[in-house]
């Protein structure tokens, strides 16, 4: 059994559900996960919407998305980057996909969450793609900087 009772917090009425987790195993437990009766799927009415923030393999995101379509629950894909700053004033970057309609439908929760907002065209799966290579781009600049600072050191450079 979870260590939370979901039902205390999500039901029938509830129209949309922002997750926002550290990972694959964390989104799979709440969505699916755990007994009947305490997990999104089971709780969500049709109609309903989850609108995942969390940073998770494409696949997922698509097994996920036709799992919950079957119960004409909704799904959006949006991996989100900022720190908790930048999430404190609403100035996050989102990279959301998903069917335009579901888009749309959520569209209030991005704009009052982003200020960078992009719409990924290619359906769920995609918001997740777009953040992976934007964090294999940021992996690169850091060992790029750190390789350039060693050089500089070596060669003799005031590094500071």
């Amino acid at each position: 059994m979870a260590p939370y009772e979901l039902k205390n917090f999500v039901s029938s009425e509830t129209n949309v559900v922002v997750l926002i987790v550290a990972n694959e195993p964390q989104c799979n437990e709440v969505c699916f996960g755990g007994e009947e009766g305490n997990n999104l799927e089971s709780l969500l009415a049709p109609g309903s919407c989850v609108f995942l923030c969390s940073t998770v393999a494409a696949q997922w995101v698509k097994g996920a998305y036709e799992r919950l379509a079957k119960k004409e629950i909704q799904f959006a894909d949006c991996p989100m980057s900022g720190g908790p700053v930048r999430a404190a004033n609403g100035e996050l970057t989102i990279m959301a996909s998903g069917e335009e309609a579901t888009l749309a439908y959520v569209d209030p929760i991005l704009q009052a969450m982003g200020k960078e907002v992009h719409i990924i065209q290619g359906g769920p799966g995609m918001g997740n793609t777009a953040k992976m290579a934007h964090q294999l781009l940021a992996d690169a600049h850091i060992a790029l900087s750190g390789e350039a600072m060693a050089l500089a050191a070596k060669a003799g450079l005031d590094v500071q």
